[in-house]
């Protein structure tokens, strides 16, 4: 019977004692797994959290008039309501995330997309337009008057070497033009009577300018003040009467720096010579008067070996200062 017993109490405090370390694994397993499930739960919550970001590409910018960027917002697929507090940009291109800003008047802005009740905002500070500064190439003058056979100086400003310069000039005939070794002025020379177009290049700034020459006609202007044709009487070389028709005159000059030289030309008919001698020579005097009346050349003009009846040409030259009108006279030879 105690023997009984003895048995009965030991099995009785195995069974508790396996009781109570069941309880305890229960107890640590359930605490496990809570606690895995918790951080999991946590971990997933993060993330989801993190993805639900919303915000702007930018909260502040500085533009100036005529300046543009792109606003963006991103964390959401939700299409943002754009707007601006007043109307110094200008928003297009709208799309539910995006929106382009063009500053158009200086001053501030806030520039903001709207999701639900709330505002994401970027502030935009808005400058005067800025003043680019182009390379110019200026020419002390664009137009320029030249007498013809003078010449003249014009003066350019750029800091390119004369090396990288260049000139063109489609009328070289009108006016020669060299650019100088410092670099600094366009040398023209007038050569004859009309209008040349120049282009100024400046080979690295990729500018150029244009310069207008009119060369003008400086030479010395003829009038015969004769009724021709008309007759003349002289004396020929033997000191016998003749008389001699002087017609078709004609005055052609060309100038150069400070004068001009003229050639006369015409034809002379030799009447009532009184003698068949080859040898006479025959004359016809001439004066030429500038626009005051005052004789600045005067001379002869000698024809010889004629013979009475026959006609012949002549040519006379003389030489007067430019910018003169003159007047030439022809009279009897006594």
């Amino acid at each position: 019977m105690n023997q009984f017993k003895k048995l009965m109490i030991a099995s009785m405090m195995t069974c508790t004692m396996s009781l109570s370390v069941s309880a305890v694994n229960a107890k640590t397993t359930t605490k496990t797994n809570t606690k895995v499930t918790a951080k999991a739960t946590t971990k997933k919550a993060t993330k989801k959290a993190k993805k639900q970001t919303i915000k702007l590409n930018s909260t502040t910018k500085a533009l100036t008039v005529g300046t543009s960027f792109t606003l963006k917002l991103t964390g959401t697929k939700t299409k943002a309501a754009w707007s601006a507090s007043n109307g110094r940009v200008k928003l297009s291109k709208k799309t539910k995330n995006s929106v382009k800003v063009t500053a158009v008047k200086n001053g501030n802005v806030y520039v903001s997309a709207k999701i639900g009740k709330t505002y994401y905002s970027c502030y935009v500070k808005i400058g005067k337009k800025g003043t680019t500064t182009k390379a110019t190439l200026a020419v002390s003058s664009n137009k320029v008057t030249l007498a013809q056979g003078a010449y003249t100086t014009l003066t350019y400003t750029t800091k390119t070497d004369v090396s990288k310069m260049s000139i063109t000039n489609a009328d070289k005939d009108i006016v020669s033009a060299n650019l100088s070794d410092d670099g600094k002025t366009v040398i023209l020379n007038g050569l004859k009577a009309g209008t040349a177009t120049l282009t100024l290049k400046d080979n690295v700034n990729k500018t150029s300018a244009e310069i207008t020459v009119t060369v003008t006609d400086n030479s010395a202007s003829f009038t015969i003040d004769n009724d021709l044709p008309g007759t003349f009487s002289t004396y020929t070389s033997d000191h016998l009467s003749a008389v001699t028709t002087l017609s078709n005159v004609n005055v052609t000059s060309t100038a150069d720096d400070d004068s001009t030289s003229a050639t006369i030309t015409g034809k002379v008919k030799v009447e009532n010579l009184g003698t068949d001698d080859n040898d006479n020579h025959v004359f016809i005097n001439y004066s030429i008067n500038d626009s005051k009346g005052h004789s600045v050349k005067s001379g002869t003009i000698m024809l010889f070996n004629v013979q009475s009846g026959q006609t012949y040409n002549f040519t006379q030259k003389v030489s007067v200062d430019n910018d003169n009108s003159y007047v030439i006279h022809f009279s009897d030879y006594r």
